[in-house]
């Protein structure tokens, strides 16, 4: 039987560079790999993990992956069976802006009527099943208000200055068991003062993890980027013809970067709402401390399970 979460498409952002983990990863594995295509933890990559966690409720037809091209060497393994038409390859990395606004058309022309969930393929995520309910309430919730946008918020541990902050307001809904909140600011990398204040004030991290109707992302980017926007209508009319790569190329030689949180998040929030992601641990893997915090963590939990079993 349909539910409401029949038609949400899931985009996993693998194009970075990884410069700020370069020689963490260098030590770490002997390769200049970016850390999406590295596994810190098993026997999967980051991307890899990524991939399963979103498959619990999106499957495979409707998940698209974008990719620089000089890492596609990397992602054989953690997508194997993949069409690759769900693969896209972006010339050269251009920030965050492109890389969204890229799988969107894509989507845009299979599903016009689609609901989008975003996520960063280099964050770790313990508690994943409750995650992804997280997602399907918030699909349930955009589904019925179509022009809002919905971040995925992480409860603050300390004032982090490497994240993007949502200052949360009044109550939007209950969906599901989970608290949906109106967003009064956003706060992209805010200075350590201000960090603070967010973290006292029951401010959230933003996960970067977001869920919308393909229509209100392109409508947030064709009007607060709208030449961004523009230089992408070859782009949108050459999927499907022989063309597609080069039109492609040629239009990402001239962008600029350009950081969504910056350009899109920060400057308008009337139409953002956020759902904290309560009881769930989330980690952005940007920094070796916290990626050698982690594992540590999860050995000192594995030892205790196992100290459990022999009582």
């Amino acid at each position: 039987m349909p539910t409401q979460t029949d038609n949400l498409w899931g985009v996993i952002l693998a194009g970075g560079d990884g410069k700020r983990l370069r020689e963490f990863v260098r030590l770490r594995f002997n390769s200049d790999r970016p850390k999406q295509f590295c596994a810190f933890h098993g026997t999967r990559s980051m991307l890899g993990t990524t991939v399963d966690r979103v498959r619990r409720r999106i499957p495979f037809h409707r998940m698209l992956v974008t990719v620089n091209s000089r890492h596609r060497e990397f992602v054989e393994k953690d997508l194997y069976g993949m069409s690759e038409g769900n693969i896209i390859v972006q010339p050269e990395n251009k920030e965050t802006c492109p890389a969204i606004l890229l799988p969107l058309l894509h989507i845009q022309q299979c599903d016009a009527g689609a609901i989008v969930s975003i996520f960063p393929a280099d964050h770790f995520v313990r508690q994943e099943a409750r995650f992804m309910q997280l997602i399907e309430s918030a699909a349930r919730y955009v589904n019925r208000h179509p022009r809002e946008l919905l971040l995925v918020g992480a409860e603050a541990q300390y004032p982090e200055t490497d994240y993007g902050w949502i200052e949360p307001a009044h109550a939007a809904s209950i969906e599901g068991g989970f608290e949906i909140l109106h967003v009064h600011n956003f706060w992209e990398k805010p200075s350590f003062q201000k960090a603070e204040q967010l973290n006292r004030n029951g401010g959230l991290w933003n996960t970067m993890v977001m869920v919308g109707r393909v229509s209100a992302f392109l409508e947030k980017f064709q009007r607060l980027t709208p030449e961004l926007f523009q230089s992408f209508r070859p782009v949108g009319e050459s999927f499907g013809f022989p063309s597609e790569a080069d039109i492609i190329r040629q239009v990402y030689a001239s962008l600029p970067c350009l950081n969504f949180s910056t350009e899109i998040l920060e400057r308008e929030v009337q139409d953002l709402v956020v759902l904290p992601a309560r009881g769930i641990y989330w980690s952005d893997w940007g920094r070796g401390e916290r990626i050698e915090m982690d594992l540590a963590m999860m050995k000192r939990d594995t030892s205790k399970v196992a100290s459990r079993q022999f009582v």
